[in-house]
Parts: C-alpha cells; structure tokens; sequence
C-alpha cells in the first residue's frame, strides 16, 4: 500500500511539474549532430514548446526515434520549418510529413526557397503510398491537402503558430538559411541554423533567453588541434569556415545580441572539450555557455535544464561556464540562482509602458551643454548618450567620439533639408577622412512622418531598416549610426532635422549648427588638422539624384478624411512595441480637445512600407475598438473602415471621432483588429495602443498640413489670424516658384513680394530661400 502510494505522489507530482512548464517556452535538442554519422548524436532538429503548441526545427537522421523517446507524437507537432535544406536537415522529412497527413494535422510547414517545392516533391513521389493508406479510412488526397500551409519564407517578418509568436531573418550560408526566434511573452529562444558570421543575427538574437548556435570550431576531447586548423588543412579549413562559425564568430554574435545563454548544437564528433571550448568563448561572451545532448530540454521557468533520459551516456554534459562549473560529467556542485543566471530582471507590463513614457531624459541639455533659447546645443560637454551601429551594436556616443575629431550630422528618411544638405558632409568625409578626422550621420525620428507614406518607427529594428531604406535611397557612404528609442541624442542636443556638431577628441562640443554650413565647418576642420589635399565638390560625388517626395493628398474619401491645419499628434504607446506592428496608427486631435477635453480625434492607420505592408481587400476589413476611462464618451466607439481600390492598396484608413469628458491626464486603449500583408504573407491580428491626450514630443509633424505642437497662449481665433496674417505656406510656394525642382527657391525664381523681400529673407545668404528660413518669417 505504502509502494503505491508513493508511486502515485510520484506520478501526480511529475504531471503537475509537466503542467508548470507547458506555461513556459522551452527547447528540446532532438539531435545535436551534424551529417556525420553518431550513435551518440541524432542529426540536427529542436523541438520548442508551449501549452499545447508543438513547433519541429529541422528533421535530421534519427528524429523520429528521439520524438518518441520523450513520448512526442507527430500527430500533435503544429509547425515543421527549415532553417535550410542540407540533406542532415531534412533527412526526415517525407516520413514524418506523411505521418502528419494521413493523421490529418493542421500543420503550418515554412522555410527558406524550395520548401514548398519539397513538399510537392515528396506528395508526387510517395503519391501511390499515400493514396493506398488513405483509402483504408475512406479518404483521399483531396480531403487532407487543406490540412497543412505551406510557405517559402523570404526577407524578415513574423507570423504565430498557436500563441508561439515566430521572428525570422537570413543568415550567411553556403545555400539560403534563416534563423528563427521564438517569443512568449518575456520569453524567448532563438535557433541560428547553420551559418557563418551573420550580421542580421544579433539584430534577430538581441537580449534572447537562449541562443542555440552552430557549434563551428568547437574542439574535440583529446585533439590536438588548435582552434585555428594546421597548415596541413589549410584549404579543408578554409572550406568548412566558409560554411560554419569559428568560435570567435559564435561569441562574438552572442555578446552583440547579448543573449543571456548560448547553447552550442550540430556537433560532428561525441566528446567536447568544454574547457578549452569555453576558454575560447569567453574571450568574447561571459554569459552562460550550455554544451547541447540529444534530449537536453531547456525550460524557461527559472531556467530549468534537464536531460530526459538520465541513463544515457554523457547524460549530464551541461556547463556552466563562469566563474567556475556548475555540472560536470563526475560530480554536481551547487547550481546557481535564477537572479544570478539572468542579470536582468524581467519587467511586467505596466512598468514597460510607464517607463516607455517617461524616458525621454529632458535634464540632458541643462545638466551637459550650452543650449542658446530655440537653438542647437553650441558647446559644453557631450553627453554620455546611448546609440546603436548600423548593424544593431549598442554603442556609447561619447566613447565613438574619443581620441578624434568627430562630426555627427543628424538626418532620417523624411527630412527634406537633410536630403538637400547631406552631400556637403559626403564631400567633407572625402576631403578629412585622410587627416583621421571621423564622420557620422545620425539618425533621429522621423521630422515629417507621411512623406512617401513612411510611418514612425515602434522599435530599435524598425528603426534599423529605416537606416537601410536611407542609405539606399541616398547613396550614403559616411556610416550611420542610430538614436535610441527614447531619442535621447536629439533631446540632449536640442537637434533638428540637419543639426550638426564637431566634435573634440575630448569629447567636448567645440561648435554645433541647427543646419550645415559647409564652408564654415570647413575652415574649422582646417584649423584643427590642417587644411585638406583636395577641395571635393557635389559633382565630383557618384550620388542619386534625389527626387521630390510624393506627398498625400489631404482630402476626403472612402478611406481617407480631410485633416484642418492646426491638428496636434498625440502622444501613443503601443502595447507591445517589440512586435512587429505592420500597420502604424497615428493619433491627433484639435486644439479644443487637447484644452477642453470635448472635441475631434483623427485616427490614421497606416501600412509601414518599411515592412512591405498593404491592405489586402479581400479579408475582412479593420475594426478599431476603443475602451475609455470613466466620465469619457467617444462616437463612433468602435468602427470598421471601407475597402479600398482593387485588391489591394497602401492608402491609410482614417475616422473622425468625437470625444468628450477627456482631460490631459485621460488614457485611451485602442484595439485594431486588421489583416497584416506583405508580399511573402497575409495574418489576422490584433494589436493594442494607449492613446494619451497630450502632443507627443518627437520633433515631427506632418508634412505640409499638420503643424505639431499648439501654443497654449493662442485660442482658436487667433490661431485663425495668424492663420491668414503669415503668408502661404513653404509648400505652395514650391508648387508655384520651385521650376527646377530642387526643393528651394532661388532668386531668379522668386516672384512677387518674395522677390522684393528676397535679401531679407535669405538670412544664411546663399542665394535661395529654403523651408527654415520661411518658417522663420511666419513665426
């Protein structure tokens, strides 16, 4: 009886811990090998979980027999993907793929070109197979083929499978391979595939739970090799590099994700040398190193690492490779803590959306830098301000900046004075490049969110493909580098759309421009370094010639509404801002809602182009819901927006609705319910946003018809004089003097009062008349 009952505790109690970690994301190492064949290791495949979602990477020799190890059936697998197509990959594919359709599985199957050709190939060969087995249970093809979804995965997006959000990108490799990232929550573990150094990784890997990584270069128990292979190897070496990492490359893409564990995989011999491994590792990665098994399973509650069948061999090869060894194959010490394994406490939701809304550090300017009333920051000390490379890399402005001569020049995608200015510090890169003096261009948000129907980025990896689009666009060659969400270099530095500051090799601001003056900064940098060798001119540069942006028709439609002058963009969090959002919503409202409280909100959605975004019209159209603080009332409350032209469109979906009983303090949520579409994919989501019923402070407004920020001291009536009283606007003075296109008015152009009042409106004397200095005339 006793013998019984503990039997039964024992079993209640392992159900109940299996229970607990269904909760949790988790990775199960299916097989750790490689093409060569081990007894000891199943070829490549991970199998991640949550709840009742199951989720098959790669199918290498042996996967089925270790699925049924750990009682995993097929049946119950809901996504097959590839992170490419080697055969030790694939191996297994067809058997388990059939198994799947005869159980009639609604599985999503997805990886890089040739997946879908994969699948029709193995339909075709194994065709009178399947046909006889599905005819013993009545059935045919046809009744099973809906049952899965096949998909070749091109560029970088998302898609779920359950409530498993997936997130994939390329990565370098002798055939197309992507690498995947699972999110849960605050969870999250990322598979890299096969590969060598990839610059998309870290980006895709940034601040990952778990990074399970091509174990390239790891060393052999009793080899004598070093890392770097001998002479007598050279060209195998130079082989195989091609095709996988080196230690060096794993760590070094691990610590720029800074993932918190970095487990190795894809081993091709049985015993690892986790010392002389994890001494190589660490020269670049001090975060926990993990030495994959067959059936190792990682769970993300509290980091739990078990090995499901404890009997097998080496079944205990897991190691903590820090400050000293947690596990080894002869005796077990002491395992550390949760707090002591993730360095960074993981934060609820609520306090990410407050510390969302009060990052912006408004002490920068007065605590670091001369800020004359209205102007760029001039001089003083600069600030120890956080950016990131181009590539992802986090990155300290102060310390890029040491030991030289640094200019920083800001810019982003919609800011037509940086467009027309860049050139000049192209041409100053090229002529003070030699003398070791460094040049940057800084991307800040958005200063004109619509032009060419671009959206303001939610996320550092938005932002990042922005910079992408900018370089293409523009043909840049001076490096970007890239703000922080919190913009924290454009606040400290009180920065416009082309401010621009030299830079000591102390680190001290020695002059800052609110816009380039190329022949001022010139004769600067001749002064500190000497003058140049060269004089380099725009014609003597191989850059695009820049186009005029498209701007938006601002009138109203079936899709669209007619926005007044005088609208303010509000202040909006979106729920989540690390997913992938593919339609951005803008908020603004008249001046009578922002100081009344009772007046109109404009609610724009708008698909992101830098994500390949449209409607498609034919799913079911979008629906916003919006859920209001006590005392508040909003008409329509929730509305669904009209189809757009043809089958698909990129035009926004906008709504009035009238709001009263709001104050400043009020919050509003807002639910969107719409079809995410790109060119690759097309998903129903649902997205969330706080609307807060205050100006948003990004330095934007909308091109052409929104003018921002409201001054409180002007009511309704005086806004409306002043309206009349400061003359047309910079862009109907385009429309009718501009003749060459080139975004300025010279003063052959100028015409009427303009052309009287030229010299005194041309205040930098360089002959044109640009949007500054006009915009500085109606203030």
């Amino acid at each position: 009886m006793t013998k019984h009952l503990a039997l039964l505790l024992f079993f209640l109690g392992t159900q109940l811990f299996a229970q607990e970690n269904n909760n949790h994301l988790s990775a199960t190492i299916i097989g750790s090998g490689s093409p060569k064949f081990n007894t000891e290791r199943c070829g490549p495949s991970v199998l991640i979980t949550y709840k009742n979602t199951q989720i098959l990477v790669d199918m290498g020799n042996g996967t089925q027999a270790n699925l049924n190890k750990i009682n995993s059936k097929i049946k119950d697998i809901d996504g097959l993907l590839f992170t490419h197509h080697h055969l030790d990959h694939n191996e297994e594919f067809a058997p388990i793929f059939i198994q799947s359709l005869l159980g009639g599985n609604k599985t999503i199957i997805a990886g890089p070109k040739q997946t879908t050709s994969l699948i029709d190939n193995t339909i075709e060969n194994y065709r009178e197979d399947i046909d006889y087995r599905l005819s013993k249970s009545g059935r045919s093809l046809t009744d099973v083929k809906s049952n899965f979804t096949a998909k070749n995965l091109t560029g970088n997006t998302i898609f779920y499978i359950g409530e498993i959000k997936i997130t994939y990108t390329p990565v370098n490799h002798t055939i197309a391979t992507l690498a995947y990232r699972f999110d849960v929550e605050n969870e999250s573990i990322v598979i890299s595939g096969d590969l060598t150094y990839s610059e998309s990784l870290p980006i895709l890997a940034k601040n990952a739970d778990y990074l399970i990584m091509d174990s390239g270069g790891a060393i052999e128990v009793g080899s004598k090799r070093n890392v770097i292979k001998n002479n007598n190897n050279r060209n195998n070496s130079r082989a195989k590099e091609k095709a996988h990492v080196n230690l060096a490359e794993s760590s070094q893409m691990a610590k720029e994700a800074n993932v918190k564990n970095l487990v190795l995989t894809h081993f091709n011999f049985t015993n690892v040398d986790e010392e002389a491994t994890s001494a190589e590792i660490r020269k670049n990665y001090n975060g926990t190193i993990l030495y994959g098994e067959d059936l190792m399973s990682i769970t993300l509650n509290q980091n739990i690492i078990t090995n499901k069948h404890s009997n097998l061999k080496n079944s205990s090869a897991l190691v903590n490779t820090g400050v000293q060894n947690y596990y080894s194959n002869t005796k077990k010490n002491s395992k550390p803590t949760v707090a002591q394994l993730n360095k960074q406490p993981k934060k609820n939701k609520k306090s990410q959306q407050t510390e969302q809304r009060e990052t912006k550090p408004s002490n920068y300017i007065s605590q670091y830098a001369n800020v004359p009333e209205g102007g760029v920051v001039t001089s003083g000390e600069l600030p120890d301000l956080n950016a990131f490379s181009a590539n992802g890399n986090s990155l300290k402005i102060k310390e890029l900046s040491k030991g030289k001569y640094t200019v920083l020049a800001m810019g982003c995608l919609t800011c037509p004075e940086f467009h027309k200015a860049y050139t000049g510090i192209e041409a100053l890169n090229v002529d003070y490049a030699p003398k070791d003096v460094q040049f940057f261009f800084v991307y800040k948000s958005l200063r004109h969110p619509e032009l060419d129907g671009y959206v303001e980025a939610q996320n550092i990896s938005e932002r990042l493909l922005m910079v992408k689009e900018v370089k293409k666009k523009l043909g840049t060659k001076v490096p970007w580098i890239v703000d922080a969400m919190d913009d924290n270099i454009r606040i400290a530095l009180n920065s416009g759309s082309q401010s621009v500051y030299l830079i000591s090799p102390e680190g001290k601001i020695v002059k800052g421009w609110g816009k380039l003056k190329e022949q001022e900064l010139r004769q600067m940098l001749s002064d500190k370094v000497g003058a140049a060798s060269t004089l380099t001119t725009i014609k003597d540069l191989d850059l695009p010639v820049i186009k005029r942006y498209e701007k938006r028709l601002n009138e109203e439609t079936n899709t669209t509404i007619y926005r007044p002058e005088g609208l303010n963009i509000l202040s909006i969090v979106p729920k989540k801002p690390e997913d992938t959002y593919y339609v951005k919503l803008r908020a603004e409202a008249d001046r009578n809602l922002i100081e009344t409280g009772n007046g109109k909100l404009a609610l724009g959605f708008f698909p992101d182009p830098i994500l390949d975004a449209h409607w498609n019209n034919l799913t079911p159209p979008m629906k916003y819901v919006l859920e209001l603080p006590e005392g508040v009332t909003a008409s329509p409350q929730e509305a669904s927006a009209e189809k757009g032209p043809g089958d698909s469109d990129t035009e926004p979906r906008q709504f009035w609705v009238d709001i009263k009983g709001a104050s400043p303090a009020d919050q509003i949520e807002l639910t969107l319910h719409y079809y995410g579409c790109t060119s690759n994919m097309c998903m129903a989501l649902t997205h969330k946003y706080t609307i807060n019923i205050t100006p948003e402070d990004n330095g934007s407004r909308t091109f052409g018809f929104n003018k921002g920020k409201h001054n409180n001291n002007n009511n309704n009536n005086n806004n409306s004089q002043k309206a009349k009283n400061s003359g047309p606007s910079f862009e109907r003075m385009l429309a009718n003097m501009d003749t060459n296109h080139d975004g300025k008015v010279s003063k052959s152009e100028a015409k009427g009062k303009l052309k009287e009042n030229f010299n005194k409106r041309d205040k930098n004397k360089d002959g044109y008349i640009t949007e500054d200095e006009l915009a500085r005339r109606n203030r």
